[in-house]
C-alpha cells in the first residue's frame, strides 16, 4: 500500500509522454478521397496502398461533409474521388475496414483541404 502513492503520478507522466509522442508523428498527407457505400479510402499520392480513415468523430465526419459538397458542386463529379490534405499518421500494415479490403488505418486528426481533383494532383 505504501508504493500507491507513487504509482498515480507514474502512470500520469506516462500518459503524458504518450501525448506528446503521438503529436510528434503526425505529419500532413496529400492523396485522393473516396467515400461511399462500406467506402472509406484515402490514397496518398505516390501510394500503392489505399488506406481506412478512423479518428475523431467530428474530423471523419468533417471530412465526408466536405467530400459531399465538393461532389454536389460538380455533378459531373458526383461519385469521383477527391483531392484532400489530412493532418494525421497511418497505422502498421494489416487488413482494415470493410471486408479487410485496406492496408492501413489512417489516424486522421485534422482536415486541412477538400477540393476536386485538378490537373497537376499528385504528379498527374
Amino acid at each position: 500500500m505504501r508504493y500507491t502513492r507513487y504509482v498515480i503520478p507514474i502512470l500520469v507522466a506516462a500518459w503524458i509522454a504518450g501525448c506528446a509522442v503521438l503529436d510528434g508523428d503526425l505529419d500532413v498527407y496529400e492523396g485522393t478521397y473516396d467515400v461511399g457505400f462500406e467506402v472509406n479510402a484515402f490514397q496518398p499520392c505516390d501510394e500503392t496502398e489505399t488506406w481506412w480513415v478512423v479518428g475523431p468523430n467530428s474530423a471523419v465526419d468533417r471530412l465526408v461533409d466536405q467530400t459531399l459538397a465538393v461532389r454536389a458542386a460538380d455533378s459531373t463529379r458526383a461519385n469521383a474521388p477527391v483531392f484532400v490534405r489530412l493532418q494525421g499518421k497511418p497505422g502498421p500494415s494489416g487488413q482494415y475496414g470493410n471486408t479487410g479490403a485496406y492496408e492501413r488505418e489512417f489516424s486522421l486528426q485534422d482536415v486541412l483541404e477538400v477540393r476536386t481533383f485538378r490537373e497537376g494532383d499528385c504528379g498527374s
